[in-house]
């Protein structure tokens, strides 16, 4: 039987259910992509950067938020944790509900922006931020998928068959699947963008429905264990359609 290999305990990657924390280095390559992304729709950098406090905060709140009531039956004994983030459950689903309707708010009081094409030069950056930080559930052997041959593993890289093996199981790298989907996405995103003659949201709506599609529980989902993530994401898409009906 082949031997289990355990990662020690990365500093890079922290996730916390579905949201990836990212490595220090990543984060001002993601600020530098959403800074060329704002010069390719003319959004005041500056503004874009100001609206990045407000939303961010914003959307580990509703990362949490979404988290908990998605698992309220961990939670109804013990309302203490339900703040105590540090000890993991945050969902990438309320990340980006809770940061929209921040940014709505932020765009509809101060009138600095405009909330689409903003929405717009953000969605690349936030998928790329995905793909990257799917690798966190890669170095924390978490979010894997169903039991898998030893034959089927053999087709990947032998640092991902390190990694998937878990208590001498290996394990569908359904990390491996999403990150290259995202990434995919995030290429289409940054074409669409470059197109100037595009109406606004065009871009953000894009997103929504090619990340939707990549988690529908009959693509990657399907071999994921113990997650809602596809329905979540197509829960997640049809709210914020509808919130872009009052904008």
């Amino acid at each position: 039987m082949p031997q289990t290999h355990h990662f020690p305990q990365h500093t890079a990657f922290y996730t916390n259910g579905t949201l990836a924390c990212l490595p220090h280095p990543i984060l001002p390559m993601i600020s530098l992509v959403n800074t060329y992304q704002a010069r390719l729709r003319d959004v005041d950098a500056d503004r874009l950067s100001d609206l990045s406090l407000l939303v961010i905060p914003a959307a580990i709140v509703g990362a949490r938020i979404y988290y908990v009531l998605f698992n309220w039956e961990s939670y109804a004994g013990n309302p203490g944790e339900i703040i105590a983030v540090w000890h993991g459950g945050l969902a990438i689903h309320g990340g980006v509900l809770g940061g929209f309707l921040a940014g709505y708010c932020y765009i509809s009081y101060t009138k600095s922006l405009k909330l689409w094409p903003t929405a717009d030069v953000i969605a690349p950056s936030l998928i790329l931020g995905q793909a990257i930080g799917r690798w966190g559930n890669f170095f924390n052997q978490e979010a894997h998928g169903g039991p898998v041959s030893s034959e089927f593993i053999s087709r990947f890289p032998h640092f991902i068959q390190q990694g998937m093996l878990i208590d001498g199981q290996y394990y569908h790298p359904t990390f491996l699947y999403e990150s290259v989907w995202d990434g995919f996405v995030f290429l289409i995103l940054l074409w669409l963008l470059r197109r100037k003659s595009l109406p606004g949201g065009v871009v953000a709506m894009s997103y929504l429905i090619l990340y939707s599609l990549g988690r529908d529980p009959k693509y990657i989902v399907a071999y994921k264990v113990n997650t809602k993530g596809g329905y979540a994401s197509m829960n997640c898409t049809n709210s914020l359609l509808n919130l872009s009906r009052w904008s």
